[in-house]
């Protein structure tokens, strides 16, 4: 590993552990009923559905593009922070995702799947025309493998990655008659990275079982590493709840070791958003409205 390297990692590591320290305070504060009585911090949750269509392509495994369906599952959980007079949020997000695409011919096939988690702190600016937006940093760690079944030697190319970034949010909620209709865009933007990549016509024999780990492990940063999460929702309220649907797209591209990969994915979402709050107040729980 490199000098660089090193450095990017001890500052990830220290970022992991400060977030890992902020959540056992919450989670000491939260264990306090007299504090929450006090205070009320209510918990966003949603989870949602994905079904689209996806772009692939890696020189590792082939030189063709290939294009098909792509599924995925997400869970997204928001909640203010003890601190900050109530401006700030963390933001927990799992994303699982596959995919099964085929090449222009049709005569080839390559199969993805994914998992990535997030985590973010959010300072809340709102504005006198009813515009809120949140703005702070994200922390990521993705996974994952494609399998290419007509390869033989190496049929198989591991993802994983690691990445601190921006994380943007802007909400707006108009009326439709009496119906509150909530407006959302959410931006997930990595800046530097740490990522696996075997060198060119590098076997995974040659890395892990005879030692050539040589440059496995890469620097990321725009000039060699672009990723991308794009997520537009409309939440209209049912109840205590609401149905959100919307569109995602994602965008996961690197250049390193003489090696091309990109997976560009446009997405229909459908899900369920609701508030949860633990301690309920005398005015009864917090209304869904609570982070618009």
């Amino acid at each position: 590993m490199t000098h660089k390297a090193s450095i990017l990692v001890k500052a990830l590591v220290l970022l992991l552990l400060s977030a890992g320290t902020g959540a056992a305070e919450l989670h000491a504060q939260e264990a306090t009923p007299e504090t929450n009585a006090r205070k009320e911090r209510p918990v966003f949750v949603s989870t949602s559905l994905l079904a689209g269509r996806g772009t692939l392509h890696d020189s590792y495994l082939s030189i063709s593009h290939y294009k098909g369906s792509e599924w995925g599952l997400m869970h997204e959980r928001l909640r203010v922070l003890p601190y900050g007079k109530d401006q700030w949020v963390m933001r927990h997000r799992i994303d699982a995702s596959a995919s099964n695409a085929y090449g222009i011919s049709s005569n080839g096939q390559l199969i993805t799947a994914m998992l990535d988690y997030s985590y973010g702190q959010l300072y809340t600016l709102r504005f006198p025309c009813g515009l809120t937006w949140r703005t702070g940093g994200e922390i990521e760690l993705s996974g994952g493998a494609l399998y290419n079944p007509r390869n033989s030697n190496n049929p198989a190319a591991a993802k994983v990655n690691l990445s601190l970034g921006f994380s943007e949010m802007l909400t707006y909620t108009l009326h439709l008659g009496r119906l509150p209709v909530t407006l959302r865009y959410q931006l997930s933007l990595p800046v530097v990275s740490l990522f696996f990549s075997p060198g060119f016509g590098e076997s995974y024999y040659e890395i892990f079982y005879l030692g050539n780990r040589a440059g496995i492990v890469k620097c990321g940063s725009w000039h060699n590493r672009f990723d991308m999460n794009n997520l537009f929702t409309v939440e209209i309220p049912i109840g205590r709840a609401a149905l959100r649907i919307g569109y995602d797209n994602r965008i996961r591209s690197s250049r390193v070791n003489h090696l091309d990969y990109f997976h560009y994915s446009n997405a229909f979402v459908i899900g369920v958003a609701t508030s949860i709050t633990r301690f309920k107040n005398s005015q009864g729980a917090t209304p869904l409205s609570a982070y618009y």
